[in-house]
């Protein structure tokens, strides 16, 4: 378990430099929030289930809060503190430590690349609140890190992309899914709720577990 400490992490986050990649077309910026907290058994990070509505590409995926960069946003730390207010109901700047953020991503949305980056910044949790979703959330949850460090939930993904494709993707237990949702609005179709719930290595929800591991 040191090697997920508060401690350790910390370390590792706070030295890291982060790199952002090279678009060929410059795009959008989007950051999200990888919020962890270390007073349960195991280090556990937030994570949601978006709202599913048409014409958005992250319709009904599992991800980290976060959003895109608002001309207003002081920079894309502030953009992620934002957007977890607006979506969970945190506010970051009153109940976490920002350790750092980690390297900037390109987006891929259904298979798709996009004309975008999403960067990662790492919080840790310092005081328990409870989360209050926002219209773009339909579900969220706390997923433990040591457990999908040791590939304790490793799964598969089925997902529909010009016909379809199998992916790896880290499973939310039943049982913790069914003590952790909260506020969940509606199970996506042929689920029964967030039990069934597949966190897809795509995207920026697996990017803070390869710096961390």
């Amino acid at each position: 378990m040191d090697r997920l400490s508060r401690e350790r992490i910390a370390t590792i986050v706070g030295a890291h430099r982060a790199k952002d990649p090279l678009l060929a077309v410059p795009g959008r910026r989007a950051a999200v929030a990888a919020i962890i907290r270390f007073d349960r058994v195991q280090p556990e990070i937030l994570l949601m289930q978006r709202a599913e509505r048409d014409g958005d590409r992250w319709s009904g995926h599992v991800s980290m809060p976060g959003g895109n960069f608002d001309p207003r946003d002081e920079d894309l730390r502030a953009t992620a503190i934002r957007e977890t207010r607006e979506e969970v109901g945190l506010d970051l700047a009153e109940c976490a430590q920002g350790l750092g953020r980690l390297d900037a991503i390109q987006a891929v949305a259904r298979g798709k690349i996009l004309p975008m980056t999403i960067t990662p910044f790492v919080f840790a949790l310092v005081e328990d609140r409870p989360l209050a979703l926002g219209p773009e959330a339909a579900a969220a949850f706390w997923l433990p890190l040591e457990d999908a460090a040791r590939g304790a939930r490793a799964a598969h993904h089925r997902m529909s992309v010009s016909g379809t494709a199998i992916a790896p993707a880290i499973s939310a237990d039943e049982r913790n899914a069914r003590r952790s949702a909260i506020g969940s609005r509606r199970a996506p179709p042929g689920s029964p709720g967030l039990a069934a719930a597949d966190v897809a290595t795509s995207g920026a929800s697996v990017s803070p577990f390869c710096a961390l591991s």
